[in-house]
């Protein structure tokens, strides 16, 4: 017993006596460390202090105002819905891009450029279009009401009650087919020389009619071609032109090559007997003295595209074009103005779109001779083969 006790009080000095030494060390080790620390920092050399350059400075504060989480410019302004062009990418994704290649991670720049070249499709908002708040347009204006195109007979699907395909014209006598509205205007209302240009009105003004300010969205067609068919992708159409800033809808005109296109469909148009020469290179000689005249500016399919009218841009762009085309000194076709502002402007609009099918029916038939008003411009100029009318497939 006395052995045992012994033996562990001999256990406990040495466990103790170990215990202080381990601690003796430890203690010892921190403070030779402490010690070279000092050391090392006593003879290494200063750390140099860089100036940074203004530039570098205003990139840094341009950086850490775009990442703020508080600044405004942290999330562009595009719901997730919100898609560029009608792709796949989301408005916001391609705004990041922009950014990140162009405006230095700028947002709040990239979503200007975004929406100044591209204008975006957003289907954040829901637009309910009726039937009765889309409207077709047409104009039949002539010297003699046997000389006009004849208007197509309407799908039973597409007639409304009441009508909201509007025909103005300078006929009274003018047969408008089931489903038509005629609306006469006379001389007093338009007091213009050419009957083109009080045909234009109605394309390019009847927004401004008191029987179209319940429209929300208004396609204009030329007469002969004024069949629409398929409700629906009309319906989808109109939707997509009140969604979208521009609010313009239209093809691009094809067959124009080279640079200058509004000055290619000049000639072209006064070598088919479309326009005299005359006025063609007159129109010329204004576009090119223009000095905001695009020589890139595209020329676009004026025989039908839709457009809001409550629109101020659409607005806009309608009055300037009407200021210079109803002086009745330039050219009697309005593509090359109208193709003209459209650059000026910086206006893309969308593109007619086909998702159900086709949306022309059954054609009428063009007149004033085919819609030649100087024959004796294509005397001199080869035959060529009969083409489809391009609008046929639509």
């Amino acid at each position: 017993m006395t052995s045992t006790f012994i033996a562990a009080v001999n256990l406990l000095i040495i466990f103790i006596g170990v215990s202080r030494y381990l601690s003796t060390i430890n203690l010892m080790g921190s403070a030779i460390l402490e010690q070279n620390a000092k050391e090392a920092e006593t003879l290494a050399p200063p750390v140099p202090i860089r100036i940074r350059t203004s530039s570098e400075k205003r990139k840094q504060e341009h950086l850490s105002s775009s990442l703020s989480p508080t600044s405004e410019q942290r999330e562009p302004a595009f719901c997730p819905k919100c898609r560029y062009k009608y792709s796949s990418e989301s408005c916001k994704n391609r705004a990041k891009f922009l950014a990140k290649k162009y405006t230095g991670g700028d947002l709040a720049e990239a979503r200007q450029k975004l929406y100044r070249e591209h204008p975006t499709h957003c289907r954040q908002q829901q637009i309910n279009i009726s039937a009765h708040d889309l409207c077709f347009v047409t104009a039949e204006f002539s010297d003699a009401p046997t000389d006009m195109d004849s208007l197509p007979i309407l799908d039973e699907d597409m007639r409304t009650d009441p009508p909201r395909h509007f025909v103005f014209t300078n006929q009274p006598s003018l047969s408008a087919p089931l489903g038509w509205r005629r609306i006469v205007l006379d001389e007093v209302e338009l007091p213009y020389r050419r009957q083109i240009t009080k045909s234009r009105w109605p394309k390019f003004m009847g927004w401004q009619h008191p029987s179209l300010q319940h429209c929300e969205v208004v396609f204009y067609g030329d007469a002969y071609l004024m069949n629409p068919i398929n409700e629906t992708n009309w319906l989808e159409m109109a939707r997509d032109i009140k969604q979208n800033p521009v609010g313009l809808m239209q093809d691009k005109q094809i067959g124009l090559s080279g640079n200058n296109k509004p000055i290619t469909e000049l000639r072209k148009v006064a070598k088919e007997g479309k326009l005299s020469t005359e006025l063609s290179e007159k129109t010329i000689t204004w576009l090119l003295n223009q000095s905001d005249y695009d020589e890139d500016a595209i020329v676009y399919k004026n025989a039908i595209f839709g457009y809001d009218p409550r629109n101020a841009k659409v607005q806009q762009l309608m009055h300037d074009f009407w200021s210079i085309y109803a002086k009745e000194e330039l050219s009697w076709r309005d593509q090359p103005i109208w193709s003209y502002l459209m650059a000026r402007e910086r206006m893309r609009p969308l593109h007619l779109h086909r998702k159900g099918g086709k949306i022309f029916g059954e054609f009428g038939q063009k007149g004033h001779g085919g819609h030649v008003y100087v024959p004796q411009n294509i005397l001199n100029v080869p035959a060529k083969p009969k083409k489809k009318d391009r609008f046929q497939n639509l």
